[in-house]
């Protein structure tokens, strides 16, 4: 399959030529590049993997990166000069592969009138950019006739494309022969040959009205959901090796690949109840805030290199669900032969888990018992108001951390609504109570089925001392 196909443009090629006589301007093409067909222009160029590393050797002297052009022009109408004129070719975007000789110009289609010779006249050398030949009886290439210009290109491979400009001047390098130049651009571009797709899924809800506990399933009592979508993907047409036979890249180059996903999985943690997952298959490898996911292709996690592959979460519903955002990084590793090429890895947000209703963190919340053993006196206050003009349902406190390892997870209803402009106060002793454990110096989290309550902490000391502490950097 050829790989010139309607492809957008960057930078490339000029070919320049001048006629003299009564000739008006040249036809000029980039007939190919190594064994691929063109003509290659601007509008389609060749595209060539941006991967490709410069100057690594994939064959003795054979570079993904080195390869031969060959152009052809033809006067438009009337004919060349009978003369000797001087034609230069200079590129940009790459250098001589090897020295240009004056076979470079090959006049075997010009059959119209004598014989046209070349021999070399500047330049050339291997590593330069500009070279001149001397050219006697250009006019033995008549109308339709097309002169072939052949030349070894090292590409740069800085990202710009491949530019060849072509001027003919009269021997005495003082006259243009027909008036100037003449260009053909952008035939050599570079752009990625290998790439993933990653897609965002919509936004998880985590509910706070599930009746295990606020936040412990998805809405409408779902245990799983879609983060996105991850797909390896290799693009046919852009070529990975320009040296003798373009290769195009394949999706068969890849063998393995890392995808690791990024972000809040302490609520999916358990070896089995709770699983990360790539298209339905546990991650190799997850901890509180990654899973890895080890593909190989035709093996492990394999569809991700065919198809979009889900990642998924799923919990059982026993730890309340965090509100995070997610993002997954792929980094491919290329099949061993393919040597001369590095593939970057790729990183992008996907889809995230948001909390319905409010949820606030209060720290250093002290029990009763705690106050007491302490001998402080002081007393915690948690306040719930409501601004809005809607009534809240339940509210609910869960104790996240503790200086008393058995309260850790308990969780208790505070009140079973909140009328529109009302308030709720608990104190230590009652929040005690409700949650059946001395939860001692805690840091509780407090939930309101409604958004847009207003949750602060109070603390009254013996000594008349009172102090508000609403902490945001405790707050999801």
């Amino acid at each position: 399959m050829s790989l010139k196909k309607l492809i957008q443009a960057g930078t490339g090629i000029a070919v320049l030529l001048g006629t003299a006589g009564t000739a008006n301007a040249l036809n000029l093409e980039v007939k190919s590049i190594a064994n691929e067909t063109g003509p290659f222009d601007d509008v389609a160029p060749l595209l060539y993997a941006s991967e490709i590393q410069q100057g690594t050797t994939k064959l003795a002297n054979n570079d993904r990166d080195e390869t031969e052009i060959v152009a052809a022009f033809d006067v438009s109408s009337g004919a060349f000069p009978s003369g000797n004129v001087v034609v230069t070719a200079t590129i940009s975007g790459a250098t001589f592969d090897s020295a240009v000789s004056g076979a470079a110009l090959d006049f075997k289609n010009c059959t119209a009138g004598g014989i046209a010779t070349a021999s070399l006249s500047s330049g050339g050398a291997e590593g330069a950019t500009t070279v001149a030949w001397v050219v006697s009886n250009l006019n033995a290439c008549g109308a339709g006739e097309q002169a072939l210009v052949k030349l070894p290109l090292d590409l740069d491979l800085g990202g710009a494309g491949v530019s060849l400009s072509v001027g003919i001047v009269t021997e005495s390098g003082s006259t243009p022969v027909d008036g100037g130049t003449k260009t053909v651009a952008d035939f050599l571009v570079a752009a990625p040959a290998y790439s993933a797709a990653i897609t965002a899924s919509p936004t998880l809800t985590a509910n706070v009205t599930e009746a295990t506990g606020a936040y412990k399933l998805f809405t409408a009592g779902a245990n799983t959901g879609t983060l996105g979508t991850v797909r390896l993907n290799a693009d046919s047409n852009v070529a990975i090796d320009l040296s003798q036979i373009v290769v195009p890249a394949g999706v068969g180059d890849y063998n393995k690949t890392a995808i690791v996903v990024t972000g809040d999985f302490s609520a999916f943690l358990e070896a089995t109840a709770d699983t990360v997952a790539l298209d339905g298959t546990a991650a190799t490898a997850k901890t509180a805030t990654t899973a890895t996911f080890s593909a190989v292709e035709a093996g492990a996690f394999g569809t991700a290199f065919t198809k979009a592959a889900p990642i998924s979460v799923t919990t059982d519903g026993d730890t309340a669900i965090p509100a995070s955002a997610y993002s997954v990084t792929v980094t491919p590793t290329l099949e061993a032969g393919l040597t001369g090429l590095t593939v970057a890895p790729t990183t992008k947000a996907i889809g995230n888990i948001a909390r319905n209703g409010t949820s606030v963190r209060l720290p250093w919340v002290v029990s009763a018992t705690q106050a007491g053993a302490s001998g402080t006196g002081a007393v915690n206050y948690i306040r719930v108001t409501n601004r809005t003009a809607t009534g809240f349902g339940p509210i609910t406190a869960t104790v996240l951390a503790s200086n008393q390892a058995g309260s850790l997870g308990k969780t208790a209803q505070l009140a079973a609504s909140l009328a529109a402009g009302g308030e709720l106060i608990v104190n230590s002793e009652t929040l005690e109570t409700l949650l059946g454990a001395n939860y001692g110096r805690g840091d509780i989290e407090v939930t309101v089925e409604g958004a847009g309550a207003t949750v602060v902490q109070l603390v009254a000391r013996p000594d008349g001392v009172y102090t508000i502490d609403n902490s945001p950097s405790l707050n999801p």
